[in-house]
């Protein structure tokens, strides 16, 4: 027998709310003091006492919520996606209240005039490229395309790739063709690729399905997060905290245009990344960012990572260490936008300098392609201050030019 729960909405205002945030998006929180199962199939009827009206639908669990863990603020209850897609959700509930339901897509696919749905969707993500397999996480998803954080370097633009999608809960894949249409940079850095999937017309309706499957699933997901400002106690307190009250976990951090991701285990930092920096380089990075928002689920993805666990607290020591060095070092004449130049005649003032050295290769290496300080920060895996002083001592050289 399904366990029932009920979701009250005596107000009209309160219910289109939620409607618009979760509802229409094929999932909902539901407050209860049940320690449901992932994947348990329940029933969850919506009480529209505002206009004498309930509704029950079948949804899966796809995660608990305070449980495990007692963090402040923190409501007990479950995540859940519906069985039924977000576009029969929306015909079921769309009358409700007068509210219209979501116009059906176009006929015609490939036009230009065509409206995309673009929801954020956090999901585990791998672009193939010849022979290179880069890692990341979605940032939105949509029928014909989607954003992604790529944890290397930025592929060229018209590239064909394939990408595949893994499901937050299940584990379970989707794979297609797709090509590289654009790159979202902040500073000089590339942060994210935005491709476009190749769809075969006589495969579209099962793709979109499947899309809009993982897009649920990755709302929903979300949903049985806990989230906020990172303003409200900091990087450092947020991982600390989280790793000392949960097993394992997932803290996704936004800032601006950029976007952080951290797994956590047993007490350790297994994994950091933000954009194409990873590890230690990529914590400090996100230890300096003082506002922006976190959102935090104590089921840690199953996804491989090359570095080595290190205990959170020598993590953060060692990140804050490096953030301290580069607060000593005067970066005026190196703008993360400001575009480098190679003076050909000119050699390195330090040749054992070995990030020098690199940097000037990078440099030499592409002639076609507009190195900024903040791509050569990206590039090299010394830490940004190492970096930065680097590039300093070439300038002086007169190694390079730099112009903003």
């Amino acid at each position: 027998m399904l366990h029932k729960l009920t979701l009250e909405f005596p107000d009209r205002e309160v219910f289109v709310q939620e409607y618009h945030r979760n509802l229409a998006n094929g999932g909902t929180f539901v407050p209860t003091g049940l320690a449901l199962e992932p994947r348990e199939v329940i029933e969850v009827e919506l009480d529209l006492g505002f206009c004498e009206r309930s509704v029950a639908l079948q949804a899966e669990v796809v995660s608990s919520v305070g449980f495990s863990f007692g963090v402040a603020g923190t409501r007990k209850g479950v995540a859940v996606q519906f069985l039924m897609s977000a576009d029969e959700v929306r015909d079921v509930l769309g009358g409700i209240a007068g509210i219209s339901p979501s116009p059906p897509p176009r006929p015609d696919r490939a036009g230009p005039d065509r409206a995309e749905e673009r929801l954020s969707a956090s999901l585990a993500a791998r672009i193939e490229w010849h022979e290179l397999t880069l890692r990341g996480r979605t940032r939105n998803l949509s029928r014909t395309g989607t954003l992604i954080g790529i944890e290397g370097p930025p592929l060229p633009p018209d590239e064909a790739v394939r990408v595949t999608l893994v499901h937050p809960t299940s584990q379970e894949s989707v794979s297609l063709e797709a090509r590289v249409v654009r790159h979202v940079e902040v500073d000089g850095r590339v942060v994210a690729t935005a491709v476009e999937f190749d769809v075969d017309e006589d495969a579209a309706d099962v793709l979109e399905a499947e899309l809009d499957e993982l897009r649920a699933a990755a709302h929903a997901h979300q949903l049985g997060g806990i989230r906020g400002p990172i303003e409200t106690l900091g990087c450092a307190n947020l991982l600390q905290m989280f790793s000392s009250v949960s097993q394992s976990g997932f803290l996704s951090l936004t800032h601006g245009g950029e976007e952080g991701c951290l797994t956590l285990a047993n007490g350790t930092l297994q994994h950091a990344a933000t954009g194409r920096v990873g590890g230690i380089k990529a914590l400090s990075r996100m230890l300096s960012w003082e506002e922006g928002q976190f959102w935090f689920v104590s089921e840690a993805p199953e996804e491989e990572s090359d570095e080595d666990p290190m205990p959170i607290y020598g993590a953060v020591l060692e990140a804050v260490t490096q953030l301290d060095e580069l607060s000593r070092i005067d970066r005026s004449s190196l703008p993360a936008g400001a575009r480098v130049r190679r003076e050909p005649d000119i050699e390195a003032p330090n040749p054992d300098d070995k990030t020098a050295s690199l940097l000037l290769t990078l440099l030499e290496g592409v002639h076609d392609q507009d190195w900024t300080v903040g791509a050569l920060l990206d590039a090299c895996h010394a830490y940004d201050a190492e970096v930065y002083r680097a590039l300093l001592e070439l300038l002086d050289g007169g190694a390079i030019e730099v112009e903003a």
